[in-house]
């Protein structure tokens, strides 16, 4: 077995030190050249690996800068010379300047040969950004797969995948949302040439696969459009990458200079004559590879766009890695082909080589009136002896509530009553304004998901949002009565409150970037930890609907925040505790408190008072027995900026 080499450097001088030989007479010409090419004299004392570090670290003090910044130099210089990226244009890269350019390194490069190696430029392209201001592209891709003339499989890094979209708790990978709610839009360009005129751009409608955080660093990506039409997808090498393997490296370089000290940056930016984002062909040799390990290490020049490139053998046009990272000192990491491989024959396995349409939802269920009779609805003596009545919808909601049909037989109502739970619908919205939940936790059931959402025939279609405003996107549907609350008593009738809260009533669409998991823990907190009187907890929660919250494909306003209050009954007092809560973002806090500080999606416990006022509900029954009101009366605390604290834990909770 060969293990990894610790220098790229190293390794050249170990696999090609003639190439070492020519680059320290080339480089002998400056005060700091001269200091590298006396560096590279194995002769001298203290040298290691042909290489002596004694001249760079007295060079380094004299600039004052720590050695590994002098390394780095020598390396920097010397790779320049004798691992030179070469431009690609007209489908085919482009030879170097043979003036400015070793002998012993034009030998190598003359000696490559172009037929093994433009079928795999011709199938590598930019993953590119259509919608995303100041954004171009984030990495590279490689065609490894055809199921169709029109559609591919296209490999590159989990990394690359991660800026655009993210993985889901359902299996699936859905693209993330801009701020003005528009879906990423993503394809990859298979030209993105230095001078090209024209582009050949396939969408990219979804993602097939992102690895973990701790496998490989493999994403693939499902490719559609006549653009593929006529390409073939590269082969996979059969074996694994070898140490002093001649390979070459496919892919779109990004400029990365100014994180380096500017004495440098002239020489990096030599690597590729000051021209990035374009596609580049550059060779090396594999430096450190070990038989069964899932990466192995190459000294070929790349750039932080070269995330996602193709690692060719050199001999035989085969892809025989996936390059995902680079280390200054150090090396080059390419994910080991097997891995490719294995990843691919198991997404293949599953059958799921299909275009997004063919993945949406099927379609709704609906509910018929007369499916919910007998329902009770919210109990607002649940929490005995107290009588707590859900948030009453203030003025500005009076004329909006949508009249529903009571299963019942008693007319036109407004209340929606589930198994265990209310809801009261906005017409305006579409959506519901607020809901109400009993939660019984000695009685509770586990109950698995369903995957149909329904619509209540008791209330008119235009006034709910079906599935055509959550497919083809990364918005969930978001619960307000959480599944699991209203899931208790006798099996039957827990499994009917199930049911009843995938209704489209009971959903509001939510953006991927709200943080959920402090919010959806608070009542599993309160109800689990708080010493509650009987393990009963009452909910009440709805969406903050504001004016300025962005229009949907024409369907609905999406709610930029949310509010939850949750009564109990304080088992050391006998007492109710109603504390309210809010996941937003500052902007929302800011028209209360008069300061906007940018951040993401955050809980926040707050007054029930200033929820009411957001809301624009009446809360007043509720907030006398809030004690974050009667903690701030007691300190004699004014104003609004104390108002809003953030909830991480438990332990942040005023109860």
């Amino acid at each position: 077995m060969a293990s990894y080499i610790s220098s790229s450097l190293e390794s050249i001088s170990i696999q090609e030190p003639h190439l070492l030989e020519a680059a320290r007479a080339k480089l002998a010409s400056s005060e700091s050249r001269g200091v590298i090419a006396e560096a590279l004299r194995p002769e001298r004392a203290g040298a290691s690996q042909g290489i002596n570090f004694e001249p760079l670290r007295r060079w380094s003090e004299t600039l004052n800068r720590r050695g590994i910044r002098a390394r780095f130099a020598m390396e920097a210089m010397v790779e320049r010379e004798i691992r030179p990226p070469m431009l690609v244009q007209d489908g085919t890269y482009v030879l170097p300047d043979e003036r400015n350019t070793l002998l012993e390194v034009m030998k190598i490069i003359r000696a490559i040969d172009r037929s093994k190696i433009d079928p795999a430029i011709a199938v590598t392209g930019r993953v590119e950004f259509l919608n995303v201001p100041g954004r171009i592209y984030t990495g590279t891709g490689w065609i490894i797969s055809k199921p169709r003339e029109n559609q591919a499989i296209v490999v590159t890094n989990r990394h690359v995948a991660e800026t655009f979209a993210r993985a889901d708790m359902r299996g699936g990978y859905p693209f993330m949302m801009l701020p003005n709610f528009s879906e990423y839009e993503m394809c990859i360009d298979l030209i993105a040439e230095r001078g090209a005129t024209t582009t050949r751009r396939a969408p990219v409608p979804k993602v097939l696969f992102m690895a973990g955080s701790r496998a490989p660093d493999i994403a693939l990506l499902s490719v559609e459009g006549d653009e593929l039409r006529g390409l073939s997808p590269v082969d996979l090498s059969e074996r694994e990458a070898r140490p002093g393997d001649d390979i070459g490296v496919i892919g779109y370089p990004a400029n990365d200079t100014n994180s380096y000290e500017a004495d440098l940056q002239a020489d990096l930016k030599a690597y590729f004559n000051d021209d990035y984002n374009v596609k580049y062909f550059s060779f090396g040799k594999v430096t450190g590879a070990t038989i069964g390990s899932p990466e192995f290490t190459h000294d070929a020049t790349t750039m932080p766009g070269n995330s996602g490139s193709i690692v060719i053998d050199r001999s035989t046009g085969k892809a025989t890695g996936l390059h995902f990272a680079g280390e200054i000192l150090s090396a080059n990491y390419a994910v080991a082909v097997r891995e490719i491989k294995s990843v691919l024959a198991g997404l293949q396995s599953k059958s799921v080589v299909v275009s997004k349409a063919e993945t949406e939802a099927v379609g709704d269920g609906s509910s018929s009136v007369a499916s919910f009779v007998g329902r009770d609805g919210y109990d607002r003596k649940f929490l005995e002896p107290f009588d707590l009545e859900p948030p009453k919808p203030g003025a500005a909601w009076q004329n909006d509530l949508a009249d529903i049909t009571d299963a019942d037989g008693a007319g036109k109502v407004k209340e929606l009553k589930y198994r265990h739970f209310s809801v009261w619908m906005s017409q305006s919205r579409k959506l519901p304004l607020l809901t109400a939940v009993n939660i019984d936790g000695a009685q509770s059931k586990r109950i698995g998901r369903i995957d149909k959402w329904y619509l209540d025939e008791r209330l008119e279609a235009t006034f709910q949002v079906d599935n055509d405003g959550y497919k083809g996107n990364p918005l969930d549907r978001g619960h307000m009565v959480r599944r699991e609350d209203p899931v208790w008593g006798d099996l039957d009738i827990a499994k009917e409150a199930n049911r009843d809260t995938f209704h489209y009533t009971n959903a509001a669409p939510q953006h991927e970037a709200l943080n959920q998991r402090d919010w959806l823990r608070l009542e599993e907190y309160v109800l689990g930890n708080a010493k509650t009187a009987g393990l009963k907890v009452s909910v009440f929660t709805g969406p903050i609907f504001a004016d300025k919250d962005p229009m949907y494909r024409g369907l609905v306003r999406i709610p930029m925040a949310f509010w939850k209050i949750i009564a109990i009954v304080k088992a050391e007092t006998g007492k109710p505790s109603v504390t309210g809560y809010l996941l937003s973002q500052g902007d929302l806090i800011r028209d209360v408190v008069g300061e906007f500080v940018y951040g993401p999606f955050r809980t926040y416990q707050t007054e029930v008072a200033a929820i009411g006022g957001l809301a624009r509900l009446d809360v007043d029954h509720l907030s006398k027995h809030d004690p974050l009101s009667a903690a701030r009366k007691a300190e004699a605390l004014e104003g609004n900026t104390g108002r809003f604290h953030v909830i991480s834990a438990g332990v942040d909770l005023v109860l």
